[in-house]
């Protein structure tokens, strides 16, 4: 009877018992939110990607939200951006297409233990592309910049690892040859040298996973190049004292390689074409090989004449010729007693 009459009191006027208790409780509610106050962030959003999908939105999808904390003026004072992180997770999904995911605040393990607290985000979904993962192995190309010193080329340029991985979405994955690395600097260098650069990854939805930098090794060597040496004299040695060339002179003119360095710095007086004659004994027509010396590390490509072609004569008879010239002059004048000491003998060969 005690439980009926209970239940009679409580129901009688019962619509305006639960206006009051309605009315008890938003009281309630705005005299704690009187109590709070507000703090707002803008906090970056990431993606959280555990399964076979990976995020493909395009650049003008949303990458940030406005986060607000409600939280007691005191308590609110000591809470900054590290405190909170924004993501959307995407491990679930298991097909491709665009979908709304909500973004997930995740808070530090002091903001767990407030009470009260109150955290929202706007936009509270963000729309997101999701595509088939894959990875892929790229080889590695080098982007030099400059040139070396004077005299300088490269001759190879070496990467080590050659190939880097790279993850993302597959049609994106697929499309990619190669990936490059960041500028090196060669202008003005003059010997081989090693540097440590990172490889270039423009591409937000693309990640490197194993390979951040790499060595590359540039070898250089000393440019080679030709010039032409034209009449260069040619000089006969060995020739006996009583015979000489009664022609000539003669030159050859002389095509020659090298590195660039050391062309630059030869001069004709460095080069000598050489006529030996030593194997001549006697009066007569010779051709003699033209032998050329030049400084190290410079080649003879080409010459325009291999020997030349001399005519040896005897100093004596040139002398005995000249001298009986003379004495048949003399014959012509007036006869006058010469004492014999001082007649001109006749010279003969030994």
């Amino acid at each position: 009877m005690k439980i009926k009459r209970l239940l009679d009191k409580l129901l009688e006027n019962w619509p305006a018992k639960v206006i009051c208790l309605a009315l008890a409780l938003l009281l309630y509610f705005f005299y704690n939110l009187s109590l709070l106050d507000k703090k707002t962030f803008t906090l970056l959003v990431s993606t959280v990607e555990n399964g076979q999908m990976t995020s493909a939105t395009d650049k003008n999808a949303i990458k940030s939200v406005k986060v607000t904390v409600h939280a007691k003026q005191e308590q609110l004072a000591g809470i900054n951006e590290d405190d909170l992180e924004a993501y959307i997770d995407i491990s679930s999904q298991t097909a491709e297409g665009t979908f709304d995911f909500p973004v997930l605040i995740e808070t530090s393990p002091r903001l767990k233990l407030m009470d009260p607290l109150e955290i929202t985000s706007v936009p509270e979904n963000i729309k997101t592309s999701v595509e088939e993962k894959k990875f892929k192995y790229l080889p590695v190309k080098t982007s030099l910049v400059g040139t070396p010193a004077r005299g300088y080329e490269v001759l190879s340029v070496k990467v080590e690892p050659t190939y880097a991985r790279i993850d993302g979405p597959k049609s994106i994955v697929d499309s990619l040859s190669h990936i490059y690395t960041g500028a090196i600097n060669i202008e003005g260098i003059y010997r081989s040298s090693e540097y440590e650069v990172s490889l270039i990854n423009d591409n937000q939805f693309l990640k490197l996973n194993e390979t951040q930098n790499v060595k590359v090794t540039v070898d250089l060597v000393q440019s080679q190049t030709s010039t032409t040496f034209s009449q260069v004299e040619v000089t006969s040695i060995g020739l006996p004292d009583n015979l000489y060339i009664a022609n000539g002179p003669y030159s050859v003119s002389l095509n020659l390689s090298g590195t660039v360095l050391a062309l630059e710095r030869l001069s004709e007086s460095q080069i000598m074409a050489i006529a030996n004659c030593s194997s001549v004994t006697e009066s007569g027509e010779y051709d003699i090989p033209i032998e050329i010396t030049v400084p190290s590390g410079i080649q003879v490509d080409a010459q325009s004449i291999q020997s030349v072609h001399i005519v040896v004569e005897s100093a004596l008879e040139e002398i005995n010729e000249e001298l009986q010239e003379n004495n048949s002059n003399e014959s012509e004048e007036p006869a006058q007693n010469v004492p014999a000491d001082e007649q001109v003998p006749v010279l003969t060969n030994p």
